[in-house]
């Protein structure tokens, strides 16, 4: 991944992690009331799930903000089923900078890679500091056949991730009562059924990607205690663990809590009976966890509805981006051209320009079009935004094929005709413009304009259309996605419309 493209998902996966853990923050008091231990922790899915959430489909359609009249006008003055040109790509092949601003762009190119290796710094750094812990926490312990020992004194856990192992002190059978420790048992078997040492893992990888996040050094704490009142909730809802004549079960779970000793750096990949996490609140929560089986079932289902209910609302919220408004735009040529019968059309339109003093510099600009340009009399206007100027072109197509493209030279606002219309021909040499710009210093710009059709399916032409959407603005893209969703609902209109009346008729749809 190019050091553009994470200066980009970095920031926007950090909104996502920080709108989810904030969302469990202000819900976790009332989950904790309404549901069981087990559905407040299975809600800490939904973390993983929004920052999934730009690669999933988009099952809900977002609203697309409204953009100012007179942007859309400038980038697409008339939809025709053309992909928007925008500035940004224009701006990209005019000429460097004076030498007055060359500071400030140097520094302004600098400041990504400045962040992105200050991350990279403290991501690291904390990823070793992980497996240090790791590695010091297993050389304390001593190999056994079916477990690992810990020093006297240490806190029962279960270690390992594909083959987890359990942990248990040399004063474990001394220290803890025959029930005390089946209850200890039972507790690190919840943890291995349910393979808590993977989710651990992975909120360890996403602290390390937002170790610059407090909320991610929050979340870790509380989904790890989130995780142990579920694994108690489990242990207390046994049947097996009810035994007439003995002593209260929440009495001797709570005696076990206080015989055990907190480890104050518990790595990654272990699951322990006790902790630093505040064993007053689970203490606190042991009374609470006894639920009819259906309560918890009931409240398992809410935890992931609301996971999945929130992420799909996030998605849809999100900006179009660059790939998935090409996407569309593909999927839009292929569905009209095979309703319509006609291939689609691409237009690659080839423009050496000069402003002022400036050298002259290259830029492809390319159009796509579904059924608009058909065997028949047909009118469109295309524009192609520039530094002070717009290039306006005009395609014109007649029966039997014929296209008689024409240009000229606008001012910036894509509106005032600054040249006559010259005449072009479709893949036969260029058309020399020239103007004057209108207000300000006097500014001449030239042009040599070239026009050629080419299969929008094509690799070249596919090629030029990635990188010129790549550089479009968020509001560009959302307008693009926007015209080819209100192009497809007309079509779908139509359709049904027509098949209306045919069936109306008793004719065949």
């Amino acid at each position: 991944m190019t050091e553009a493209a994470w200066t980009q998902l970095l920031p926007a996966q950090t909104l996502l992690f920080s709108a989810a853990v904030l969302l469990l923050a202000l819900l976790r008091p009332v989950l904790r009331r309404l549901l069981d231990a087990g559905a407040v922790y299975l809600a800490w899915l939904l973390v993983p799930l929004m920052m999934l959430s730009p690669a999933l489909p988009r099952m809900v359609r977002g609203q697309v903000l409204p953009v100012p009249v007179q942007m859309l006008e400038r980038v697409v003055p008339g939809w025709p089923g053309a992909s928007p040109v925008s500035e940004g790509l224009a701006g990209a092949s005019s000429a460097s900078p004076p030498a007055r601003f060359a500071g400030l762009a140097s520094r302004r190119a600098a400041a990504p890679a400045l962040m992105l290796g200050l991350w990279s710094l403290g991501a690291g750094s904390l990823l070793i500091l992980l497996v240090r812990r790791q590695r010091r926490f297993t050389r304390g312990l001593r190999r056994l056949d079916r477990a690992w020992q810990a020093p006297a004194g240490a806190s029962p856990a279960l270690m390992g991730l594909l083959q987890a192992r359990l942990v248990l002190p040399m004063d474990f059978e001394q220290r803890f009562s025959a029930r005390e420790q089946a209850l200890i048992l039972a507790h690190e078997a919840v943890h291995a059924r349910r393979h808590d040492n993977a989710w651990n893992l992975l909120a360890a990888g996403l602290l390390v990607l937002q170790w610059f996040n407090p909320l991610a050094w929050w979340a870790l704490r509380a989904m790890r205690l989130d995780q142990e009142l579920a694994c108690d909730a489990a242990v207390l809802n046994q049947p097996q663990t009810h035994h007439p004549g003995e002593e209260t079960l929440v009495k001797t779970y709570v005696t076990a809590l206080l015989k055990s000793h907190p480890q104050r750096a518990l790595p990654v990949l272990s699951t322990g009976w006790a902790h630093r996490h505040p064993l007053l609140e689970r203490v606190k929560g042991l009374r609470l966890h006894r639920r009819p089986r259906w309560q918890r079932l009931l409240g398992r289902g809410s935890a992931l509805g609301l996971c999945l209910g929130v992420t799909l609302l996030a998605r849809a919220a999100q900006p179009v981006s660059a790939n998935e408004a090409y996407e569309r735009m593909m999927q839009f040529l292929e569905r009209e051209s095979a309703v319509m019968g006609v291939p689609p059309l691409g237009l690659v339109v080839q423009l050496d320009s000069q402003q002022g003093q400036e050298g002259w510099q290259h830029k492809d600009a390319v159009f796509a079009f579904a059924h608009t340009l058909q065997d028949t009399y047909a009118q469109m206007q295309l524009v192609v935004p520039m530094k002070d100027w717009c290039l306006g072109l005009h395609l014109y197509r007649f029966p039997g094929g014929e296209f008689r493209p024409q240009s000229e030279i606008l001012d910036k606002d894509c509106r005032k005709t600054l040249t006559e219309l010259q005449p072009m021909q479709l893949g036969k040499g260029q058309t020399s413009l020239m103007a004057r710009l209108p207000g300000g210093p006097q500014e001449v710009v030239q042009a040599q304009v070239g026009l050629r059709m080419e299969d929008p399916r094509g690799d070249g032409f596919q090629a030029l259309y990635r990188k010129q959407v790549a550089s479009m603005s968020p509001e560009q893209l959302a307008q693009m996605a926007g015209h080819i969703e209100e192009r497809s609902r007309d079509r779908s209109a139509l359709r049904a419309q027509d098949k209306a009346w045919r069936q109306a008729r008793g004719e065949q749809p």
